[in-house]
């Protein structure tokens, strides 16, 4: 299980607002070579700017629903 620090910028009707949060994820490793990658992951990223009257919520969801890679 990893922790993991985020900060970027969100995009909510139309409009763009600076953020920062967290996420919280885990990740495997599976197949007969352990090379193929799965991940899941869920976080909140707190908004800067959102007083405006078009969108009310400072904090949102993120979530990682499914990651899949190959590792080298």
């Amino acid at each position: 299980m990893g922790l993991r620090d985020e900060v970027g910028v969100t995009r909510v009707n139309r409009k763009s607002y600076p953020g920062f949060g967290f996420d919280v994820n885990r990740s495997w490793l599976m197949g007969t070579s352990g090379n193929f990658y799965v991940g899941l992951g869920f976080g909140l990223k707190r908004l800067r700017g959102t007083s405006d009257a078009d969108f009310e919520p400072r904090f949102i969801p993120t979530f990682g629903i499914v990651n899949v890679g190959i590792a080298f």
